[in-house]
């Protein structure tokens, strides 16, 4: 399980680097798809898929953020940044992290320290220590389910993962068949609220403060790790509604989505998949 994870670039343009990207997955047989308003919608028989965003960091850096428990294998991310100075940041739990370059691991990490600091400093940075527990919250956002269920899914804080096998299995024209359309959407909700929920990052775990420390010694924008996927997918989801049409009825919550993230529309989603054999 993988609750985030975070590729960073240096001196990168987002839409440059978007097509670059595209154009490698493509030559290993992935397919590209924009299930948000005004896209083009889910292609069936998707397997492996992953979803992810890319946008801007201060002083010329790019970062991508990507959907909880989804990520490529190691041998695409390799073969598609091979040669590429990449960052790469992986909280699992609050007792397990992982942060390196994509070629050279930790070690590659000192070519972007902050003056000043030494390997040494990044590798104490990097040991975890007790901390105080804190509850945990939930994180999800379900941008292929009809928009009155995708938003109780992202209120429920379910797992993105089994809401898809579940709603694999219970379609429009199921729910139709249970009743009328308030009914079917009475009973999607009850199926939906016993789904498992996701867990999100605690960044004041031993996990969460190790990976900020490691991080404060390199380089990077201070904000690399913000927004999280839950903001992200819930402000651009009802910015691309309202980008289509104006006057589109807003969800509960859509307003305040969008107020958490002024500038979700500058942030370029890239959700793929592999079509099963």
């Amino acid at each position: 399980m993988t609750l985030a994870q975070w590729y960073l670039f240096p001196n990168s343009n987002p839409s440059d680097l978007q097509t670059q990207l595209k154009n490698s997955l493509q030559g290993l047989g992935y397919t590209f798809y924009d299930p948000f308003a005004g896209g083009t919608g889910t292609p069936v028989g998707l397997q492996q898929r992953v979803r992810c965003f890319i946008g801007s960091l201060e002083g010329g850096w790019a970062r991508m953020i990507f959907a909880p428990n989804e990520v490529w294998p190691d041998e695409v991310t390799r073969d598609i940044l091979a040669g590429i100075p990449v960052i790469r940041a992986v909280y699992t739990s609050a007792e397990q992290y992982e942060v390196g370059t994509v070629a050279d691991g930790m070690g590659g990490l000192t070519a972007f320290l902050r003056p000043g600091l030494s390997e040494t400093d990044l590798q104490q940075s990097a040991i975890m220590t007790a901390v105080l527990p804190t509850a945990q919250t939930t994180a999800t956002t379900l941008t292929d389910l009809p928009p009155e269920l995708q938003k109780y899914a992202q209120e429920q804080g379910v797992d993105a993962g089994q809401v898809d096998k579940l709603m694999q299995k219970m379609s429009k024209g199921v729910f139709k068949k249970m009743g009328n359309e308030q009914d079917a959407q009475k009973q999607a909700k009850s199926a939906i609220a016993g789904v498992p929920k996701q867990p999100e990052v605690e960044w004041n775990s031993p996990a969460g403060q190790a990976l900020q420390r490691v991080m404060a010694c390199l380089t990077v924008p201070e904000n690399w790790a913000q927004p999280d996927w839950k903001t992200l997918t819930g402000a651009y989801q009802a910015a691309r509604q309202l980008q289509r049409d104006p006057k589109a009825l807003m969800l509960p919550g859509d307003k305040q989505a969008m107020a958490a993230l002024p500038n979700s529309l500058e942030f370029i989603p890239l959700y793929m998949g592999k079509k099963s054999a």
